[in-house]
């Protein structure tokens, strides 16, 4: 056996130990895609569960449009209604701007006004009507309300969005099945690699000892 073994032999057999390793590096990229896409899976299944109850509230169609919603704009708008509320009301306010209200109050209130004006839009997104009058002194209690029906409004939007973006992520993954005909595939070009890897060190080996024996 060592006088049949050639040069051509032994780059061959470098070049199947490289494909050997290059499998094994394959197959395990592939196991862990498919661990992450499982994962994934599970995520999107528990996004979808604190989600659920959404679309029940805000009906079919709202609910499809709350998927790609202006988080971010949302939330400036929001918290620019809550500061304009809370700058508003006279109590709880420091003891010089108490002292100064009535020279500061109608700006205080024009600000509310804007922050109000910008919400109808928001509001139909959301399911909700604002007050019909326009926010004042007399109906503050009413324009809180209002905020805190927003704020339960928005952290369901909130749900719905994530369960949207993981979807999304969800969708853009390879499938499943897609990934498991790889590793199918993957498997079998190493077996086979592996047995003419064994059968050309066979070839080899016999040279290997004599060259290691001559040496020694």
């Amino acid at each position: 056996m060592a006088e049949s073994s050639t040069p051509a032999d032994s780059a061959r057999h470098l070049w199947l130990a490289r494909a050997h390793e290059q499998d094994r590096a394959r197959f395990t990229s592939v196991q862990r895609e498919i661990a992450s896409v499982v994962s994934l899976r599970n995520e999107v299944d528990e996004l979808e569960r604190a989600a659920e109850p959404a679309r029940a509230l805000f009906g079919e169609k709202r609910f499809a449009g709350l998927r790609s919603l202006d988080g971010d704009g949302i939330h400036r708008r929001f918290q620019s209604l809550a500061s304009a509320l809370d700058a508003a009301k006279e109590s709880g306010q420091p003891a010089m701007v108490r002292l100064l209200w009535d020279s500061v109050k109608s700006r205080r209130f024009e600000r509310l006004a804007e922050a109000a004006g910008e919400l109808p839009p928001l509001a139909e997104l959301l399911g909700i009507s604002p007050p019909d009058s326009q926010p004042g002194a007399h109906n503050l209690e009413l324009w809180k309300d209002f905020q805190g029906e927003l704020a339960d409004r928005l952290d369901w939007a909130a749900r719905v969005r994530a369960y949207g973006h993981g979807l999304d992520r969800l969708r853009s993954a390879r499938p499943l099945e897609h990934l498991a005909f790889e590793l199918t595939r993957i498997a079998e070009e190493s077996a086979h690699n592996s047995l003419e890897l064994w059968q050309c060190w066979l070839r080899l080996w016999p040279a290997a000892g004599i060259r290691s024996n001559a040496s020694s």
